[in-house]
Parts: C-alpha cells; structure tokens; sequence
C-alpha cells in the first residue's frame, strides 16, 4: 500500500488547506484560489466515443469525484461524474445501473430507425 499524498491548496476563506488525495484523484486542483467546500478530487476521464464519418464523437465522459468539505449534494463520498450533452451529473451506483440500462435500450431505437430509413428509401427506388 502507498502513502495516500497530501497536497496543500490556498483558499480564499480557510487559507491554506491540507488534503490527503485518494489514489485514484490525478491531482489536478482547479480550486486554487477558491474556497475551501470547493475542492474536489478528481480522477482522469473515461471517455465512451463512437466513430463517425467525421472522427470519433464524445458520447459520455466518467470520472470519479469526491469534494471533501462540501455541504451541497452529492455529499462528501465519492461518486461518479457523468457529462452528457455538455453537462456534469454526480451519479451512485443505483444511478450509474440505471443510466447503464438506458443505454442498453437504445441500439433498438437505432435500428428501428434504419428500418424505416431502408423503408423509405425502397419506396424513393421504387418511384
């Protein structure tokens, strides 16, 4: 086991804060020069892309987080970032099962959509 490391951040209203790292957090600390309930651990993107005719396309970034002096939901533990659409949204487990059956849903919905498209495009041929 490794010696979780402890980083120290200046704040604007607790001054000069120590903070030990989990293992998984990269260390990269945004809230220099912020305040104290905004530190967050973050641990590197899990980018999901799929490959379109103009290159991959982001679909969904993970990551884990936690943000040790927070009052605000999700609380202090650490959960999973999800950015979707451009946003960020804390998921649990429970949460990250439900989206993961959300997804699992859509290739249906895609491929019923081809249906129709090769629906129409045999009546345009058959014009």
């Amino acid at each position: 086991m490794t010696a979780r490391r402890i980083v120290h951040i200046d704040t604007l209203d607790a001054d000069l804060v120590s903070v030990r790292c989990p293992d998984w957090c990269n260390g990269e600390f945004h809230q220099v020069g912020g305040y104290r309930t905004d530190i967050t651990h973050t641990s590197d993107d899990t980018e999901l892309t799929v490959d379109t005719d103009r290159g991959p396309v982001l679909l969904l970034g993970l990551s884990l987080e936690s943000r040790p002096f927070t009052e605000r939901p999700p609380g202090t533990g650490v959960f999973v970032n999800v950015e979707i659409g451009g946003d960020n949204y804390p998921h649990d487990v429970a949460g990250l099962e439900r989206l993961a059956d959300q997804i699992a849903a859509l290739p249906d919905r895609i491929r019923e959509q081809a249906r129709q498209l090769a629906a129409l495009q045999a009546e345009e041929g058959e014009l």
